[in-house]
């Protein structure tokens, strides 16, 4: 029985592995699954399912997606680390805002320190000024917090996903200029103009104007930055590279003060820092 205090989307895809292992004829699927998922549910859980306006959803899908949605969005994300260990006020690795070091860090982990920042809002590229996600904000910048910011950004993408799924116009979905996109594999193995194209842009690249640029996006371990510069040639001139890991390993030190050797793996884990990139 689920009710409601653990994480609502295991719990639905289990309830779908169940029910797809049981013989049910195609057509009275959804309707047979949105019917008996109420006997899985207990407490404030089954309660919403009842307070559920009659016919106000058509099929199991949208059905576990509001569900999903309303049990996340009631439950607590601001608990602290010492909820689930016995650790001292003095050993959390509390980072505030003020610190100097902050400012360098990448949106995902100026949101552990209470600065809500997130780049799709702050300078929206593409299409990101048509979505409105809620930019996650920590409340005490340590480990838990962390995880806690993690796990909600996973479920504002998701949201993110469905507004744009949505909003999608119909028709081409890239130029139609050879000499900047490639062509189709069907059209190369049926016009030699569009081998050529395909030959050319792969070998050769496309010459870009005499200036400079950068660029930055929101990646999933935060901001990814590149600033190029052409000298109008096919080949830039200079590039550089400003990864997330770069800026939060800057932040380590004040992170890992006072901290015994075992805390570093955790906090270098929640900072998900990759090394590799750094030597970029």
């Amino acid at each position: 029985m689920y009710e409601g205090t653990s994480d609502p989307d295991n719990h639905v895809a289990q309830y779908k592995q169940r029910m797809l292992a049981v013989a049910i004829p195609r057509e009275a699927r959804q309707a047979t699954m949105f019917k008996k998922f109420g006997s899985t549910l207990n407490g404030r859980a089954l309660q919403w399912y009842i307070n559920l306006p009659t016919k106000s959803i058509r099929s199991f899908a949208a059905f576990s997606d509001k569900f999903v949605e309303q049990i996340a969005s009631s439950r607590n994300l601001e608990r602290n680390s010492d909820d689930l260990y016995e650790i001292l006020q003095h050993r959390t690795e509390l980072f505030r805002s003020g610190s100097k070091a902050s400012h360098d860090l990448c949106s995902s982990q100026q949101s552990e320190i209470r600065v809500c920042w997130d780049s799709r809002r702050a300078a929206p590229y593409d299409v990101h000024d048509q979505s409105d996600p809620d930019v996650p904000v920590g409340t005490r910048g340590d480990r838990y917090d962390r995880y806690c910011i993690r796990i909600e950004e996973i479920r504002q993408c998701l949201r993110i996903i469905v507004q744009y799924l949505n909003q999608m116009p119909s028709g081409m979905i890239k130029a139609d200029d050879r000499k900047l996109c490639p062509p189709s594999r069907c059209r190369m193995k049926l016009s030699m103009e569009s081998c050529i194209h395909h030959f050319e842009l792969y070998t050769e690249g496309f010459s870009a104007p005499a200036s400079s640029t950068y660029t930055a996006v929101e990646a999933p371990k935060g901001e990814f930055g590149v600033f190029l510069v052409s000298n109008g040639s096919n080949r830039p001139y200079h590039r550089k590279i400003r990864e997330p890991g770069s800026a939060h390993s800057q932040g380590h030190d004040s992170m890992s003060k006072h901290h015994m050797p075992a805390d570093v793996v955790t906090i270098i884990g929640t900072q998900d820092i990759v090394f590799g990139e750094v030597d970029r």
